[in-house]
C-alpha cells in the first residue's frame, strides 16, 4: 500500500497511470478476441513435452520451465480455461518484467524524467509483449532475466547472501527454459568477478555461494545432457541446437554427401538435398525433417557436429558475414505483433547488427571508467554484458526470428542506453558516498 502511495506522488504519475490504462485496453481487448488465449502450432510440443516430464523423462525439443507452467495451467483448469490462465500468467509476468525495468532505471539513472519515457516506449511498443497466446516463453524468459538483472544490482550495492541466493534461484530457473540461456553463466561469472573487486575481502560468503552455484548449474546442466542421451540418444541439451547447427552448415554449402560418414545418411543427402541452397527457411526445415525422419536425431546430430568441427574456418567466416548481411534486416525492436491490438509499422527498428555495436560500445565506456567510478561502471558491466552475451549468441545460431529470440534481454539493452545517455548529460560522472 505504501508502494502505491509513492507512485502516486511520483513525478509523471499521470503518464504512469496512463500506460496501465492503455495496457488494461490492450488486454481486455486480446482476451476478447481469444478469450482462452491464442494457439499457435508450437503449442502442442510443450503439452507433450510436460507429458514427458510427468513420466520421468525429458523432452527433445524443449528445457521443463516454460512445459510446466503451460501443462500445470491445462492439468489444473483443463482445456477450456488452461489457455486463460496461461495468458494471464504471462500478462503478470510482463508486468513484473515493468516494475524491475522501472525500478533499474530509477536506481541506475537516477532520472524521474528519463526512467518514464523510456518505461512508456518499452511498454507501449506492440511487439515487446504478446501476452495472449498459449505459447510464448520469451515473455517468461524476459521476466527472469529481469529479476536476475536486478538483484544482481542489488548485490552490487547491499552485498547480502539474501541477494545473491535471488540472483541465483532466476538465473537458475532461467537455465532451465532455454538451452540459449546458458550464455548467462559467463555474465554470471563476471558478476562475481565484481562483486570481489568492489568489496573485497567483506563477501566471502557471498562468493562461496556464486561458485557453489555456478557448479551446481554446470553440474545440471551435464546430468540434463545425460539424461538426454538417455532417453533420446542425443548428447545436448536440446536438438533445437541440432537444427540451428544444419541450417547454418546448408547455408556455408557443406551439407554434402562427402562430409557424411554413415552411409544411409549420404545416400539420403544425395537423394533428397540439392547442390543449389535454398533462399527460404521453410525448404531448409522441409530437408531438415525429411533428414530428420530418415536417420533419426542421433545420426543427425553426429553428422553436424562432425561437419562443424572439420570445417570450423569456413563457418566461422559463414557466420561473420552472415551477421553482418543478413542482421540488418532483423529488428531488435519489434513494432508489429500479430497478437496485440495495434501495430506501429513506421516507428525506426534499430538492426540486431546495431544493437551488437551499441552494446560493445556500452561495455567499451563502462570499462574504460572502471577504475575511476567502479560502481557505476560495474552496474553497468552487469547490464550491458548479459544482453550483448545473449544477442550475440542468438544472432550467431538462429535460423530466423531475431527478433523473437533477443526479446529476453531488450529491457537491458534500453537500460545500457539510458545509462550512457544520464552520463553525457551529467559531467562528470560521480558517485556518492552511500555508493561507494
Amino acid at each position: 500500500m505504501m508502494r502505491l502511495r509513492e507512485l502516486a506522488r511520483c513525478p509523471f504519475a499521470v503518464g504512469y497511470a496512463v500506460v496501465a490504462l492503455i495496457l488494461a485496453v490492450a488486454m481486455a481487448l486480446c482476451f476478447k478476441a481469444a478469450p482462452y488465449g491464442f494457439t499457435v502450432p508450437d503449442t502442442g510440443s510443450y503439452t507433450e513435452a510436460f507429458r514427458s516430464i510427468c513420466h520421468g523423462q525429458v523432452h527433445l525439443w524443449r528445457m521443463p520451465v516454460y512445459p510446466m507452467i503451460i501443462g500445470t495451467c491445462f492439468r489444473i483448469f483443463g482445456p477450456d480455461f488452461g489457455g486463460t490462465v496461461t495468458a494471464l500468467l504471462q500478462w503478470g509476468m510482463f508486468v513484473v518484467t515493468l516494475i524491475c525495468l522501472r525500478r533499474l532505471l530509477l536506481m541506475l539513472t537516477g532520472s524521474a524524467r528519463l526512467t518514464f519515457w523510456i518505461f512508456a516506449f518499452y511498454a507501449l511498443a506492440p511487439g515487446n509483449f504478446e501476452c495472449n497466446q498459449v505459447l510464448f516463453s520469451e515473455a517468461t524468459a524476459t521476466c527472469l532475466t529481469m529479476l536476475a538483472a536486478y538483484r544482481a544490482v542489488c548485490s552490487l550495492r547491499r552485498p547480502s547472501v539474501s541477494n545473491v541466493l535471488l540472483t541465483l534461484l532466476w538465473l537458475g530457473l532461467l537455465l532451465s527454459l532455454k538451452p540459449a540461456a546458458a550464455s548467462f553463466l559467463a555474465a554470471a561469472v563476471v558478476w562475481l568477478v565484481l562483486l570481489l573487486w568492489l568489496h573485497r575481502g567483506r563477501v566471502r560468503r557471498q562468493a562461496i555461494v556464486i561458485l557453489a552455484a555456478l557448479c551446481v548449474f554446470i553440474a545440471g546442466l551435464a546430468l540434463y545432457s545425460v539424461l538426454m542421451y538417455r532417453y533420446n540418444g542425443v548428447r545436448t541439451l536440446s536438438i533445437a541446437g541440432t537444427a540451428n547447427n544444419y541450417f547454418t552448415l546448408r547455408e556455408a554449402g557443406l551439407v554434402t554427401p562427402e562430409n557424411c560418414s554413415d552411409h544411409a545418411l549420404r545416400q539420403v543427402i544425395a537423394d533428397s538435398i540439392g547442390t543449389e541452397i535454398p533462399r527460404e527457411h521453410s525448404q531448409i526445415w522441409d530437408e531438415y525433417w525429411c533428414l530428420y525422419r530418415a536417420s533419426g536425431p542421433a545420426v543427425l546430430e553426429k553428422f553436424t557436429n562432425e561437419v562443424m568441427m572439420a570445417n570450423k574456418g569456413v563457418i566461422v567466416r559463414h557466420i561473420i558475414n552472415r551477421f553482418n548481411s543478413e542482421c540488418a534486416r532483423y529488428m531488435i525492436i519489434s513494432t508489429k505483433a500479430a497478437f496485440v491490438p495495434w501495430s506501429f509499422s513506421f516507428l525506426p527498428k534499430p538492426s540486431v547488427n546495431m544493437a551488437v555495436w551499441i552494446l560493445g560500445a556500452c561495455l567499451a565506456v563502462f570499462g574504460f571508467h572502471l577504475r575511476r567510478y567502479p560502481l557505476w561502471a560495474s552496474e553497468g558491466l552487469c547490464i550491458c554484458l548479459p544482453a550483448f552475451v545473449y544477442i550475440a549468441t542468438a544472432a550467431i545460431f538462429a535460423m530466423d526470428d531475431y527478433t523473437r529470440l533477443v526479446h529476453p534481454v531488450q529491457p537491458l539493452f534500453w537500460i545500457g542506453i539510458a545509462m550512457l545517455a544520464k552520463a553525457m548529460r551529467v559531467a562528470p560522472l560521480c558517485e556518492t558516498p552511500a555508493q561507494q
